[in-house]
């Protein structure tokens, strides 16, 4: 079939049609699903105020964008990575015929039902698609720009979740080791350094130069680790609670999420007047009792993937808010887009629903990694990190999860997804 600018008509007309509909189901989601913590950032852009509750880097950029249109942008360019990347990875495939797949995976339900949500965690799979896809697409021809291309997307991405900062490690090796051509351990070092560096000085350039306000971000998860080390035993009298809160706090039967047991202005005092006095006993906490925290904490990560026998948590979000978009607007319901993704995603929790739990996508990034371990060109191109970044990444939640969300396992469940067609085209590489 003939060429159009190097690129098959076949190929050309794929990418038209996906390109069609993944378009129009952003116009008719636009501006997007939202939760409360989505909204807040949207607030922070709107007045140019940003505080640390959620890393602020996204509600900066989100700032910049509303520079150019209201609202418009961010979904459109949260789709936007996505497409890029996809569209990149199938011409990155070649004449292999299953490199058309890349283009069904945003269609997917363990895909779609967060695409169009605009939240840190979508920001940071995407964002973090771009940089492997662009890895794989340029490669040895890779040109300076596009490479710096590269790392600010990383970097975007990397700034996003607090707990980035050991899969960060190991997808800036790749990335590194693909486009700049250093060796291995090289690659590594460099991207430990760049993460490091980053991890220290950009908060602290972006709260001085946008004068963010500290708000204690951590605040969940020690309060978790509290709450948990009292249950196990440990005498721990957190501050200012009464008995009444107090018994709440021993009763509540969230393992993780136990803020949510007590009144929400009881938790708010604790976050801004307390954090000290709360930081202090947590850590004496940990030092007395290592072992009850270690254990706590693992019982904390069984509860985040779920295991058989428990219940998916927030599988899909198609909220979609009511202008003005404010906390407290409310949600439109009368879409037809949302109650189709909605019906859509009901079915397929009804088919399978252990694709909606983090700990069958674990097993899936263990299988997948181990196989790409046996292939010369996935060794050769160390395309094995692809996957381990995945799950490196979402083995930081071991000490951070919130709560027990299907959201925190997208990267995880996105990089597993595309991990599995990269080594199907890569099996055709070694035979050829």
């Amino acid at each position: 079939m003939k060429n159009l600018n190097g690129v098959p008509k076949d190929k050309v007309y794929s990418i038209a049609i996906f390109l069609l509909i993944i378009g129009f189901i952003t116009f008719l989601m636009h501006p997007g699903a939202m939760t409360w913590d989505s909204i807040d950032q949207l607030n922070q852009a709107r007045v140019n105020k940003f505080r640390d509750w959620q890393p602020p880097i996204m509600a900066i950029y989100w700032s910049g964008l509303l520079q150019l249109a209201e609202l418009d942008l961010m979904l459109a360019s949260s789709i936007l990575s996505l497409c890029l990347s996809l569209i990149m990875l199938y011409l990155w495939g070649n004449k292999n015929k299953y490199s058309i797949i890349f283009l069904l995976i945003p269609f997917s339900p363990w895909v779609i039902n967060y695409a169009f949500v605009v939240w840190k965690d979508v920001q940071l799979a995407y964002s973090w698609l771009l940089v492997i896809a662009i890895a794989l697409f340029y490669g040895k021809k890779i040109n300076p720009i596009i490479c710096i291309f590269g790392f600010i997307i990383f970097t975007y991405g990397f700034l996003i979740r607090h707990n980035s900062f050991f899969g960060g490690i190991v997808l800036l090796s790749f990335y590194i080791y693909s486009t700049i051509k250093f060796n291995f351990k090289k690659s590594i070092l460099i991207s430990a350094i760049y993460c490091i560096i980053c991890s220290f000085s950009m908060p602290y350039i972006l709260g001085t130069f946008f004068d963010v306000k500290k708000n204690y971000p951590f605040t969940y998860v020690m309060f978790d680790d509290i709450a948990g080390l009292r249950k196990s035993g440990i005498s721990i009298s957190p501050p200012n609670l009464s008995i009444k809160e107090l018994s709440k706090l021993d009763h509540c039967p969230n393992i993780i999420g136990t803020s949510f047991c007590i009144d929400a202005y009881v938790f708010d005092n604790i976050n801004a007047n307390l954090y000290d006095q709360y930081k202090n006993i947590w850590i004496s906490g940990i030092i007395e009792s290592p072992l009850k925290y270690i254990e706590y904490r693992l019982s904390a990560f069984r509860e985040l993937i779920r295991s058989p026998k428990m219940s998916t948590v927030w599988p899909y979000e198609f909220k979609i808010p009511l202008p003005p978009y404010f906390n407290g607007s409310g949600y439109e319901d009368n879409r037809g887009i949302q109650s189709l993704l909605t019906l859509y995603l009901n079915s397929s929790l009804k088919i399978i629903r252990e694709l909606f739990k983090p700990y069958f996508w674990v097993i899936c990034n263990l299988l997948i990694t181990f196989a790409m371990s046996f292939n010369k060109v996935c060794r050769t191109e160390k395309l094995w990190l692809i996957p381990i970044s995945g799950g490196v990444y979402f083995s930081s939640f071991i000490f951070t999860a919130p709560t027990g969300d299907f959201r925190f396992a997208y990267y995880l469940v996105l990089v597993t997804t595309i991990s599995f067609l990269i080594y199907i085209i890569s099996i055709k590489k070694n035979t050829q």
